[in-house]
């Protein structure tokens, strides 16, 4: 196999097995999730990035260990930066789908004033499309929980 695939295929098993943990999700589990998502946004592999934001995403949301989870968020928000400096569109609306599930788990966590306007700067979305199903979530929930600050 050539590297590019191997580097794919890891990143794509990686996403697969995060995904199928969703499922039978425990507090006990956030905790090591969390260490290792947070570890992968830091990957070589764009690809592997990309699929650790969108599972740190669906943790932050589906996860009942919420002291774990938003005692993160700051962390995770860090590591999303460079994520902006980067021209990859897969990688830019998994970080949107991230943002927004955070924001959706968790709004009095997430600085709002700061976050909201940088996300507004990158939609629409390029590239990975079911990412907007949770930025549109994320803005009408705001909207009724009178958090509009746009």
């Amino acid at each position: 196999m050539h590297t590019t695939h191997i580097c794919k295929f890891h990143a794509l098993a990686f996403a697969g097995l995060i995904y199928c943990l969703f499922f039978v999700i425990f507090a006990d589990l956030s905790q090591q999730l969390m260490k290792t998502l947070l570890h992968r946004l830091s990957d070589e592999d764009q690809d592997t990035k990309s699929g650790a934001a969108y599972a740190l995403g669906m943790l932050c949301i589906k996860s009942q260990a919420a002291q774990e989870v938003t005692s993160n968020y700051g962390a995770i928000l860090r590591k999303l930066e460079p994520f902006l400096q980067v021209q990859n569109h897969r990688m830019l609306d998994n970080a949107c789908g991230c943002i927004s599930r955070m924001i959706m788990a968790h709004p009095d966590n997430v600085p709002l004033g700061d976050v909201l306007p940088a996300l507004a700067g990158l939609l629409p979305l390029k590239e990975d499309y079911e990412e907007n199903e949770p930025v549109y979530k994320m803005l009408v929930q705001l909207c009724s929980l009178s958090h509009c600050a746009f």
